[in-house]
């Protein structure tokens, strides 16, 4: 019995886990294949937004803007993403 317990742990196991993540990665290939296929549906059915694709942020000029600038309330142009993780946020002005 000991010897069966310990090949069901060696290679049923490993079987079972390794069929999972098979079965997951297949629902997930399957699910964005017809995601992608909606989209190409979509976009074939509405041509005339095509152009208007990917430039969505092109309209305002401050996108991206880290010239080190100030603000209009007198404070640096960062903002907490560009602070030091490790670091603590300064404490505000009384």
């Amino acid at each position: 019995m000991t010897v069966l317990a310990v090949l069901f742990l060696l290679f049923g196991v490993p079987a079972i886990l390794f069929g999972l993540i098979m079965l997951y990665t297949g629902y997930v290939r399957y699910d964005a294949e017809q995601y992608l296929e909606e989209l190409e549906a979509q976009a074939a059915t509405e041509p005339e937004h095509a152009d208007e694709v990917g430039h969505e942020d092109t309209a305002r000029n401050d996108v991206g803007d880290d010239d080190g600038d100030e603000t209009a309330t007198g404070r640096p142009d960062t903002t907490d993403r560009d602070a030091d993780p490790g670091r603590s946020p300064e404490p505000e002005d009384r």
